[in-house]
Formats: C-alpha cells, sequence, structure tokens
C-alpha cells in the first residue's frame, strides 16, 4: 500500500475496530464460561509491574503512572492472567476519566477488616488480605450511577463511537469474588 495518510487512517481505523472486537468476545467468553481459573501462588506486587510495563507506553504522555507496593504482602492464590485483566481494566476506566491528563497511582498493601467493614461486606471475614488500590485524579462517577458500576453491560462510555461495552467492571468483580475478595 501506498504511504498515502488516507489509507494508513483507514488501516488503523480498522486494526483498531479489530482489537476492539477481540478484547470483547474475549471478556463474553470469560464472563459467560465461567471457566475454572488456572490457580496458583502469585505475587499482586509482579503483576503489578508487568501491567504497568504493558501499558505504560501506551498511555497519553499527560497521563503518569505511579506505584507504591508493600513489598512484604503475602502470596495470592489465583491466576495471573486474570489479576492483570482486573488491572488493565482498573486502568483502562482511570484512563478514561482523564481526557485531558492525570495521575494513576497503584497501591498494593495489606489490609485487616474491622467489624464495620465485616458488617458492610457479608463475605468478608477479620483476617488478612491484599489489597489493590488503582486510584485516578480524573472527574469521578456521578453517584446516582454509583451502585450500577459492577452491573454487566452497563456503561457511561458514548456507544456511538463503541468506547464501552459495559463488561470490564463486571468482569472484575467476578474475578476478584472469585478470589474470596471484595471489589468497590
Amino acid at each position: 500500500i501506498p504511504h498515502n495518510e488516507e489509507h494508513l487512517k483507514t488501516i488503523d481505523t480498522i486494526e483498531k475496530a479489530g482489537f476492539r472486537a477481540a478484547d470483547l468476545v474475549k471478556q463474553l467468553l470469560t464472563f459467560a464460561r465461567q471457566k475454572p481459573m488456572e490457580q496458583q501462588a502469585l505475587s499482586i506486587n509482579k503483576c503489578l509491574n508487568d501491567v504497568v510495563l504493558l501499558i505504560e507506553n501506551t498511555l497519553d504522555k499527560r497521563i503518569k503512572l505511579s506505584l507504591d507496593l508493600n513489598d512484604q504482602l503475602p502470596s495470592v492464590v489465583g491466576d495471573a492472567g486474570q489479576l492483570e485483566q482486573v488491572i488493565i481494566n482498573l486502568c483502562v476506566n482511570a484512563r478514561d476519566a482523564m481526557p485531558e491528563g492525570g495521575k494513576i497511582s497503584l497501591h498494593s498493601d495489606v489490609f485487616e477488616p474491622d467489624d464495620a467493614f465485616c458488617a458492610q461486606h457479608q463475605d468478608a471475614e477479620q483476617r488478612q488480605y491484599v489489597m489493590l488500590t488503582v486510584q485516578d485524579n480524573g472527574c469521578g462517577i456521578n453517584k446516582k450511577i454509583l451502585p450500577r458500576i459492577f452491573d454487566p453491560f452497563f456503561t457511561t462510555k458514548d456507544q456511538q463511537d463503541d468506547q464501552g461495552h459495559g463488561l470490564g467492571l463486571a468482569l472484575c468483580k467476578e474475578i476478584i469474588e472469585s478470589l474470596d475478595g471484595n471489589i468497590s
């Protein structure tokens, strides 16, 4: 193909649409199959570092990515690929909340829930958990829609531009709960 700028833009658009379609199919299959995860001991920090290496060059240069990792974390039992998918989905949502740029902070730590937390989250136990926080300084989530963000196919993204299909956070919730965790 000649290096005609118009053709290259078209090819780029087709390629992006293909990747979006592949991602959607992958998420639909994961969501529908409920296939068992490949359980193994893994490090949350390694998953975080691997995701950062993967996404840092794809983020807008106006978005700064920072890591604050507790190096004394216990291992968790889970599927590294699915945990990385959770981190990627959360980072993509953070990126989308900051179209003009900003900061995404990834933090790992140990969390021990108190009585009040356990009362709010019936599945929580008073034991030690590994906590992952993804924080951004974007526009935030409207309190009216906050209760729906984990619903499958719920999205606030523009459907005409095929920006979102509403499976990212639902899939995150499914994966985290399968690890006996909690997401909020």
